[in-house]
């Protein structure tokens, strides 16, 4: 058995309460993370080896101790302390249960203090105060080690060995698991990337953990809890916190649903979401990649996860350049797609592909998932043609719908129209809109 399994003796992953037995809450925890029936039983079965382990060492010497048998007990190969323990269970009397206490715990208490007088078999003390069998101890650890390690794959960062419990996601060149640390006994989400990718799929897998270790410390960002690059095998591991839900999830059931959703949760994801941004803008970061696939809950909170192609802003300026045009359709900015390139035949930059992204940037998108809130569907959901939708994005004289809905305020929809215009300069900044709202709803 690794360190990383590893208890103190005498533990147990059980807990007598007066209804009976219950499973320690350290295994239910870790077993409501489980999000399928079968992930469910996987877990469950990894605490039944785990148990099984533990219960070696909480039997001490009644388990490894002497084996010698006496005359009755040779043929059955049984141990005296085996028949002895028969025998005296034939010849007590069932024990009244007494108040607070239920009759497993009141046989108990009176097994115990006849053992006590016949001197049948050690107390729990005394039992403790010897040595136990290494050597058998020390297989039955393996054993049990070898079973978990047959009935689970896992997964090693940095020489802390995880227990993969299901596929979170795919991408093209990385899988997300739900993973379980057994050493902190909690869940975490472990990316693996493959970096046999072309150079700007490298680039962009990269910058992502640089920009993570950048923000750690902020409070809606996704916790990095460790990360391993292996050159030689081109692979890229990163331990991050893991969420519940994202917005896209809760949006897809809300398409699904014959109701809106109430105007209060409208409200607290579009606050969860501009607080998150602000706390990127604020160390002069911008995402870029704003969608609501991105905005993860944890623990009741709205986190921003993925920053692949974020790009971090020099202290004196307000955009970046760009020279490929980066983002998801349906919540990327006009000018993320519109190529700013020098006209000048003299210019170094001829000819080269340039676009200006600035925080603003970011705040179209968010206005984007503000108008999927309420509309269910992004603003240029109903151009199908990827060309078409292109033109769309990119055209000023475009006009975007805003039909009128009875149970949202005017002020909301005037949100949705600020920050969709084409001119960055002309939309409000997160902190802007922070401070509007919080007017409102303190």
């Amino acid at each position: 058995m690794s360190k990383e399994f590893a208890e103190p003796r005498n533990a147990s992953l059980t807990a007598s309460t007066s209804s009976g037995t219950q499973v320690n809450p350290d295994t239910a925890a870790i077993c409501q993370t489980a999000e399928n029936k079968e992930v469910k039983k996987k877990t469950r079965t990894y605490f039944n080896f785990y148990e099984e382990w533990a219960k070696l060492l909480e039997k001490g010497d009644a388990y490894f101790g002497d084996s010698s048998t006496d005359e009755n007990s040779k043929d059955s190969g049984e141990s005296t302390t085996s028949m002895a323990v028969k025998q005296q269970q034939e010849e007590e009397p069932k024990a009244t249960p007494v108040h607070g206490q239920n009759s497993v715990g009141a046989n108990l208490l009176n097994s115990q203090k006849k053992n006590s007088a016949k001197n049948t078999f050690a107390t729990p003390q005394s039992k403790l105060s010897k040595p136990l069998d290494e050597d058998k101890e020390n297989e039955d650890k393996k054993n049990v080690e070898l079973k978990i390690k047959d009935f689970f794959k896992q997964i090693t960062v940095i020489d802390k060995t995880y227990i993969i419990l299901n596929v979170l996601g795919k991408g093209g060149s990385s899988t997300v698991y739900d993973c379980f640390n057994p050493q902190t006994k909690t869940a975490c989400a472990i990316k693996c990337v493959s970096l046999n990718c072309d150079k700007e799929q490298e680039k962009s897998f990269i910058n992502e953990v640089k920009t993570l270790v950048k923000l750690q410390g902020c409070h809606r960002i996704i916790k990095l809890y460790a990360y391993q690059i292996l050159t030689d095998k081109k692979r890229l591991f990163v331990v991050l916190e893991k969420g519940g839900k994202d917005l896209a999830i809760i949006l897809r059931e809300l398409v699904n649903s014959s109701t809106h959703m109430p105007l209060y949760m409208v409200i607290y994801y579009w606050m969860e979401m501009l607080y998150a941004v602000k706390e990127i803008h604020d160390r002069g970061v911008i995402h870029s990649d704003l969608k609501p696939a991105n905005f993860l809950e944890v623990n009741g909170r709205i986190k921003l996860i993925d920053f692949g192609i974020a790009s971090s802003v020099q202290s004196d300026m307000t955009s970046v350049i760009k020279n490929v045009s980066l983002g998801t359709f349906s919540y990327i900015s006009p000018e993320a797609l519109s190529n700013d390139s020098s006209t000048n035949d003299d210019s170094p930059n001829y000819g080269k592909q340039k676009f200006k992204i600035s925080f603003k940037s970011d705040v179209w998108s968010l206005g984007c998932i503000l108008y999927q809130l309420i509309y269910r569907k992004t603003p240029f959901q109903h151009i199908v043609q990827p060309l078409q939708k292109f033109v769309a994005i990119s055209n000023p004289d475009h006009k975007i719908n805003y039909p009128p809905v009875d149970w949202v305020p005017e002020r909301i929809i005037k949100t949705m129209q600020d920050c969709l215009q084409y001119d960055m300069r002309s939309r409000p900044s997160v902190d802007d809109l922070i401070s509007q709202y919080e007017a409102i709803y303190k």
